[in-house]
């Protein structure tokens, strides 16, 4: 009999949908965002990199029902699923990559091809983040607050982590400190963050902090910080100095293209 992977929509599996996959392409590069400057006296024009396009992850899949009258349902079903909320990314994984993930938004139509009796054929593109995200960097690594935490980047990208803080009593100010193995280093202050809580999040990849310890906390608009921590590749070392701190953490949030 044979054994069919699947693909995971918000925590949702194809399989559990009815979807069975024919083929798939997961692997493709995105392409980069290029400016062209052209400078008097060079013969090549120079070139600023402004990031990644998203890029497209496709499987092909095939539905199979028990009865032609089955249809109607399943195929509502896929839509209800795939199509809840087209401006909304959510977490994409599937049994060909057991390292990564995407963060992923459907955003196209939904259309069977209904040739068979009790065969649909469906393709399937998710619009995505262009990086793929390691599983073992959503991983929060904690310590002291006198404490650091030296943590190694895997890749060849930079990471945009969150740090959490928990405390006990809180003036609202802090530093961040982020020695880099290239001999450079990160120093940023914070102010304004309000002690009305016992946590709080300073989330890079948002450029947000959040008044509590999880990604939908709510959003603290008062905090200011000029420039957001990065993760370099290689051997990062991280501190903190935050008056009435008693433990804070890193989910470093490794990706890869």
């Amino acid at each position: 009999m044979a054994v069919f992977n699947a693909f995971y929509f918000d925590g949702v599996s194809s399989l559990q949908m009815g979807l069975k996959i024919e083929n798939k392409t997961i692997l493709n590069g995105p392409e980069p965002i290029l400016e062209e400057y052209s400078i008097p006296g060079r013969t090549l024009p120079y070139y600023m990199q402004d990031g990644y396009s998203p890029v497209v992850v496709s499987y092909n899949t095939f539905l199979k029902v028990g009865d032609p009258s089955d249809f109607p349902l399943n195929a509502g079903a896929v839509k209800g699923w795939l199509q809840k909320d087209p401006t909304k990314f959510y977490r994409l994984e599937d049994d060909y990559d057991l390292d990564h993930y995407r963060k992923a938004a459907y955003q196209g139509r939904v259309d069977f091809e209904t040739r068979w009796k009790r065969f649909a054929r469906l393709p399937i593109n998710f619009t995505c983040d262009p990086y793929r995200y390691l599983r073992n960097g959503d991983q929060r690594v904690t310590a002291s607050s006198s404490s650091s935490i030296e943590l190694y980047n895997p890749t060849s990208f930079e990471a945009l982590p969150e740090i959490v803080v928990f405390y006990g009593s809180f003036n609202g100010t802090g530093i961040i400190n982020i020695d880099y193995e290239d001999g450079t280093s990160y120093n940023g202050s914070f102010v304004g963050m309000a002690n009305s809580g016992y946590a709080f999040l300073i989330d890079s990849e948002e450029q947000i902090f959040r008044n509590g310890d999880t990604d939908d906390s709510p959003i603290y608009p008062g905090a200011q910080l000029d420039i957001f921590p990065v993760l370099k590749p290689g051997k990062n070392t991280v501190s903190i100095n935050i008056s009435g701190a008693s433990q804070w953490g890193v989910r470093p949030r490794w990706r890869e293209l």
